[in-house]
């Protein structure tokens, strides 16, 4: 069994999961910098200076940020400019009000200024050396003066880059704290052309400490931060550090790109070890919001004929792909794809419901809809509150400032209201566990708008968390199937799915992956891996244009031990069922489910 195990120390690997780039906001107006003057000269036998032609500087900071190291967000009494012009070296240093000079300097002239930061007494032919170690803000800007306007205004841009580590707990169980973040392996000497800000690598490396000595805190993350040189490729670049005593190291990917002036932020998710237990955000639903949202509305469904144009709409079945049954007292989601055939806007709502016959059994919350003679899709997150037995899902559409609700006019291609039925079953059992998420170890992540490709005939690793909710001991088997059927009680598409006219449009559901479970009592979410290859070829499915269509989807399936009846792996999505959660659409959050294509289909 072929198993690629990115762990790094024990049973903690270490994932990169996402680099946000942000521009430096502008600051706003008004940083305390006033016109300029230079000290007071003392006695000298040298001739009379002209104030009024002295050099003066009223620097401004450009793309400022909220920063916990050396960057600059305001000038701070003490920093030091310096200013290069006709050949002269000259130094400025701010007091808390206005800029000092070291040594007064008199404009004849129009003449260009060169501005820098730090200053140095060693700049030679318009370059700065900078020391990264020193992680000082590195600065540059120009500006021209003359003997009529002799004050200095440049505008000062940043010549490097801020990386952020953003340390999170994720599936991590231990105590989370973290000591000794360190940046290894910098080019730490540079050398800046003051005139461009274009910045030279030297060939030292070095490590730079960023910080440590703090709590994993997910929903308050410490985000230490290092001032680095930009960089088109940061060949070998990582952050380390210590979790609870056990080092850990991430490389930053070679292909990426920093640019001088801007926030790279890079969050570190620490994940569990496979076959194990792993953390989870745990957030049971909120039963007594979720019984009430929606459910207590008075729905009154007027008919709508042909001659009603403007509210007439068809639908079809969507995200069936979810699974056909579900559970008394859980959440669930369902979908729909609706087409509207009027000519003006549609703003409105929609919802659904559960009926029996003419009867609404249960009512679920509305969701707003803006749609103008065209087609959308629509997935909403329910609370199934009804008594086990089966029903009809029926969408509902409200135009904005009626009160009345109506059904769609008809079904899509060879739909029927029997695609809608669902059957409710009572309350699931402790020893049926459910899935928080699964994807492909490869990819690392898992959306339902993209069809993942895997090679015919070779192995690949499905990963997978189980939601244990009772808590109890769990002992079976799981196995994976890659399906694609069109029934009435299909995990993956309804009979009204299927095209006319089409290529290769069979349907299979074939097992391509098993393994044994086996979890001790106490373990909420618990993270598995399981080899699975498919070795029966099929020919990619088309429609009628040569188009890819009903994607095939890999699903997992429980067996108990001692029992012979084999159970899909419902979503458990409990955690978007608090009174916190106020999103209409549920898409990407977690699925239970895998849309999977070979590598060699079109």
């Amino acid at each position: 069994m072929k198993i690629r195990n990115y762990m790094l120390i024990g049973l903690l690997p270490l994932c990169f999961t996402a680099c946000q780039t942000d521009e430096i906001p502008v600051p706003p107006e008004g940083n305390g910098n006033t016109e300029q003057t230079p000290e007071e000269p003392g006695d000298s036998e040298d001739e009379p200076i002209n104030e009024e032609l002295l050099l003066g500087l009223n620097a401004t900071l450009k793309n400022l940020v909220e920063s916990r190291s050396g960057v600059i967000n305001a000038w701070q009494t003490g920093n030091e400019i310096g200013l290069y012009t006709e050949d002269k070296n000259l130094k400025y240093t701010y007091n808390g009000s206005k800029w000092i000079a070291a040594e007064p300097y008199e404009v004849q002239k129009e003449q260009t200024v060169y501005a820098y930061h730090p200053y140095s007494e060693n700049i030679r032919d318009m370059y700065l050396d900078i020391d990264v170690t020193k992680q000082e803000d590195v600065m540059y800007g120009q500006c021209v003066v003359t003997s009529d306007f002799p004050t200095a205004k440049p505008e000062m841009n940043h010549a490097l880059s801020l990386v952020r580590v953003k340390i999170l707990r994720d599936e991590y169980l231990g105590e989370g704290k973290v000591t000794d973040v360190t940046i290894r392996n910098v080019t730490s000497y540079l050398r800046m052309n003051i005139q461009d800000g274009v910045v030279w690598k030297q060939d030292k490396k070095s490590d730079i400490p960023i910080g440590g000595g703090y709590m994993l805190n997910d929903a308050n993350p410490t985000v230490p931060e290092a001032i680095l040189p930009p960089l088109y490729h940061p060949q070998d670049v990582s952050v380390s550090f210590k979790l609870d005593g056990k080092d850990m190291s991430y490389t930053f990917p070679s292909y990426h790109e920093w640019e001088a002036g801007k926030i790279y932020t890079y969050s570190i998710k620490i994940k569990g070890a496979y076959n194990g237990e792993v953390n989870k955000e745990d957030v049971p639903i909120d039963v007594e919001y979720w019984s009430q949202f929606g459910k207590t509305d008075d729905i009154v469904i007027r008919e709508v004929d042909f001659s009603d144009f403007e509210n007439q709409f068809s639908i079809s079945t969507n995200h069936t792909q979810f699974g056909y049954d579900c559970y008394q007292n859980e959440g669930k989601p369902f979908g729909l794809f609706y087409t509207h055939w009027g000519s003006e806007l549609f703003e409105g709502k929609v919802r659904f419901v559960f009926m029996q016959g003419s009867q609404i059994v249960e009512k679920f919350q509305p969701i707003d809809i803006k749609v103008q003679g065209d087609w959308d899709g629509k997935k909403i997150q329910c609370y199934v509150t009804a008594a086990p037995g089966t029903y009809q899902l029926v969408p509902l559409f409200q135009r904005k400032g009626e009160s009345t609700w109506f059904k769609a006019i008809d079904y899509e291609q060879n739909g029927s209201p029997e695609e809608w039925m669902y059957e409710v079953k009572a309350p699931a059992p402790d020893n049926l566990p459910a899935l928080r998420d699964i994807l492909l170890e490869k990819e690392g992540d898992n959306t339902n708008f993209l069809a993942y490709r895997v090679p015919f005939n070779e192995s690949f690793n499905v990963v997978y968390t189980l939601s244990n909710k009772g808590k109890k001991a769990l002992k079976g088997e799981i196995k994976a199937v890659w399906e694609r059927e069109f029934k009435l009680k299909s995990n993956s598409y309804r009979p009204g799915t299927q095209k006319q006219n089409t290529t290769n449009d069979v349907q299979w559901a074939d097992e391509i992956g098993r393994v044994s479970v086996d979890i001790q009592p106490g373990i909420r979410y618990w993270k598995g891996i399981m080899e699975c290859k498919i070795t029966k070829y099929y020919k990619s499915p088309t429609d009628s244009n040569g188009t890819g269509y009903a994607t095939p989807a890999l699903h997992l399936y429980w067996k108990p031990e001692g029992s012979s009846e084999w159970t899909l792996l419902r979503l458990d999505a409990d955690y978007l069922f608090n009174n916190n959660y106020q999103g209409a659409d549920v898409w990407d959050e977690t699925l239970n489910y895998i849309n999977l294509i070979l590598s060699d289909w079109n």
